[in-house]
């Protein structure tokens, strides 16, 4: 009998199912709800962020979720909490902030060079996204389509500098983006190569910052909209294979 996943996966590659999939975007707000917990506790705690998942999965008519932006557990020791107030240093350079019940935003950024070289070094919400999904039990990851986040290339960039910034160094300085976005381009790569030796079949690309609503007039670039994909995973002896690549531009 196939399982959540298979179904999934199939639905993906255009395969034949028996039914079509559910598989809306369950991810930390809407595990927050379902879970009694507010966002903030989730966002700080890998495992209880992972018990939510899990919860939406069991308890809802759904094929699968998605592991979204969160702290890993050490990530979240460097939070100053204040009357529902939280802050995160983030990287050595960033600077987190949310409150009880918000998703959490970059406020700030001490990168003032494209050349820092903690370019090359930060991983962003990439640690709580791997230790959310390893904490979700094995057979459920086997049995439900758990499709966990990764931060595009560009957008990584913009996190890290600041998307007014990006914006400046385009006109200012492209051969300097481009080099910032290829030293994140392995590191994103890398990071996916962490996602499917931890079991993961599904990864979803966001670049949100490739988005029409920041580039536009002379900064937009050549096709550029906001990106989403998905790619559904497979490990071979080489390395990793894309078996399919779904890209959405909104």
């Amino acid at each position: 009998m196939a399982t959540r996943r298979d179904l999934v996966e199939r639905a993906l590659l255009r395969q034949p199912t028996d039914r079509l999939p559910c598989f809306p975007l369950v991810d930390l707000a809407f595990g927050s709800t379902h879970s009694g917990n507010t966002l903030a506790r989730l966002q700080l705690a890998p495992v209880l962020h992972a018990a939510a998942l899990v919860q939406c999965l069991r308890e809802l008519p759904i094929d699968g979720v998605y592991v979204n932006l969160c702290f890993s557990a050490k990530q979240a020791s460097s939070a100053v909490g204040c009357v529902g107030q939280y802050t995160v240093r983030l990287d050595d350079c960033l600077r987190v902030e949310f409150t009880e019940n918000e998703v959490a935003a970059i406020a700030g950024t001490d990168l003032l060079s494209l050349d820092d070289e903690r370019i090359s070094t930060a991983e962003l919400f990439h640690p709580g996204m791997l230790e959310t999904f390893q904490a979700m039990p094995e057979d459920l990851r086997s049995e439900a389509a758990v499709c966990v986040g990764l931060t595009g290339a560009f957008s990584q960039v913009g996190f890290l500098v600041g998307i007014q910034n990006l914006m400046v160094a385009m006109l200012d300085d492209p051969d300097g983006v481009h080099r910032a976005i290829q030293r994140r381009q392995q590191i994103a790569l890398r990071q996916a190569g962490e996602f499917v030796r931890a079991g993961a079949r599904f990864i979803w690309i966001g670049e949100g910052m490739a988005s029409t609503r920041f580039l536009v007039g002379s900064l937009r670039c050549h096709g550029a909209g906001r990106l989403h994909g998905m790619i559904l995973m497979r490990r071979t002896p080489d390395g990793l294979d894309a078996l399919k690549c779904l890209r959405h531009t909104l």
